[in-house]
C-alpha cells in the first residue's frame, strides 16, 4: 500500500505540474492574443488608407516638395512607410504561428493531465479497494491485545520522536538566532514570530471531528492513553491545507501515522497523519491554505480520516480544537 500511496504522490506532483504549466501558457496565449489583436487593428487602418489614397497618396507627398532636398527627404520617408507596412504584416504572420503553437502546446499538456489525473484515480481505487481488508486485519489485531498494545507502543514512540525532532529543530533555531546576536547581526531568523498568522480550514471545509484531543479510556486496552490530536472525518483523497505560513520539515513515511506531514510555523507546528499521498516536500515553504497532501487510511489508522496535531516549540501536543477554523 505504501508503494501505491508514493505512486499517488508522484502522480499528484506531475498533476500540478501541469496545471502550473497550463495556468503560465494561457497567460501567455490571451497577451499573445491582445497584441495581435491590437496588431490587425493597426493594419486595418493602415489598409483602409491605402485604399482611400493609393498609389496617388504616395504621389502626392513626393509632388508635394519644395526642393530637391526635400524630395529625396521624401522619398525616404515613404520607402520607411512601406517597408513599416511589410514588418508590420510580417510580425502578424509570425504572432499567428507562434499563437498557433502556444494552443497546440496547451491542448497537449491537458491532454497529459487527464491521462495523469485517470492514472491518479486508479491509484486511489487501489487504495480505497484494501480499506475492508484493513478493517478486518485491524480486527483481527484488536483481539490479540499483545499485538496491539505493541502497535499503540510504536505509535507513542514515534509521537515521542516527532516531539524530539520538533524540539531540535526549534534549539537550532534559537541558538542560530542567539549567534547572529552576538555578532551584531540584525538579520531576523524565521519561525520566531509571535503569531502563526492567519489560520486556514484545513480540510477546505467544515468537518465533523470524530475523535477530540486528550487522554481517555482506551476501549481494548482498559487503559488511559493520550489522543495527541483531533480526527477529521474525511474520505479518503480529501484534499488537505495547511494551517498557516510554514516550512515542511517533514514528508515521508512514519509506521503508525503512515504517511505524514510536518510544518514548522515558528511558535508552534502542524501534523497531518494517515493521508494517501503527499504534495508537500521537505524544505518547501508553504502559504496558509496551500494543498499539502490527500487523506487515507494509511498507517495505524481503523478508518479514512485526518489526524491533526498541534505542537509547542518543545514537541509536546495542545489541543488542535482552538486552531481548526471551520
Amino acid at each position: 500500500m505504501r508503494g501505491t500511496s508514493d505512486t499517488l504522490t508522484d502522480l499528484n506532483s506531475k498533476i500540478s505540474d501541469l496545471d502550473t504549466q497550463v495556468k503560465k501558457i494561457e497567460k501567455e496565449i490571451a497577451q499573445s492574443e491582445t497584441s495581435l489583436q491590437d496588431q490587425n487593428e493597426l493594419l486595418k487602418k493602415r489598409v483602409r488608407a491605402l485604399y482611400i489614397n493609393g498609389n496617388e497618396g504616395y504621389l502626392n507627398i513626393l509632388l508635394s516638395s519644395q526642393s530637391l532636398t526635400d524630395f529625396l527627404g521624401r522619398i525616404d520617408s515613404v520607402v520607411k512607410i512601406m517597408e513599416y507596412d511589410k514588418n508590420l504584416i510580417a510580425s502578424i504572420e509570425t504572432q499567428k504561428k507562434s499563437l498557433e503553437l502556444q494552443k497546440s502546446d496547451i491542448e497537449k499538456k491537458k491532454k497529459e493531465t487527464i491521462a495523469l489525473k485517470q492514472q491518479a484515480s486508479g491509484k486511489l481505487k487501489e487504495i480505497q479497494d484494501t480499506t475492508d481488508e484493513k478493517k478486518t486485519i485491524m480486527a483481527e489485531l484488536v483481539k490479540d491485545k499483545t499485538a496491539y498494545e505493541r502497535a499503540i507502543k510504536e505509535e507513542e514512540d514515534q509521537s515521542k520522536t516527532i516531539a524530539s525532532m520538533i524540539y531540535q529543530i526549534q534549539k537550532r533555531k534559537e541558538e542560530a538566532k542567539k549567534k547572529q546576536n552576538s555578532s551584531g547581526s540584525n538579520t531576523v531568523v524565521t519561525g520566531n514570530s509571535s503569531s502563526i498568522g492567519k489560520l486556514y480550514n484545513v480540510t477546505g471545509k467544515p468537518t465533523y471531528m470524530t475523535s477530540p484531543y486528550g487522554w481517555r479510556v482506551h476501549p481494548v486496552l482498559g487503559t488511559k492513553k493520550l489522543h495527541a490530536g483531533m480526527d477529521l472525518g474525511v474520505g479518503i483523497g480529501t484534499p488537505i491545507y495547511a494551517l498557516a505560513d510554514g516550512e515542511v520539515i517533514y514528508s515521508g513515511w512514519m509506521s503508525g501515522y503512515g504517511n505524514v506531514i510536518m510544518i514548522d510555523h515558528g511558535i508552534l507546528t502542524s501534523v497531518y497523519a494517515h493521508n494517501s499521498s503527499l504534495v508537500g516536500k521537505a524544505g518547501q515553504k508553504l502559504k496558509g491554505g496551500q494543498l499539502i497532501s490527500y487523506s487515507g487510511n494509511t498507517g495505524l489508522s481503523s478508518g479514512p480520516h485526518l489526524h491533526f496535531e498541534v505542537r509547542k516549540e518543545n514537541g509536546e501536543t495542545i489541543d488542535p480544537k482552538p486552531y481548526y477554523v471551520k
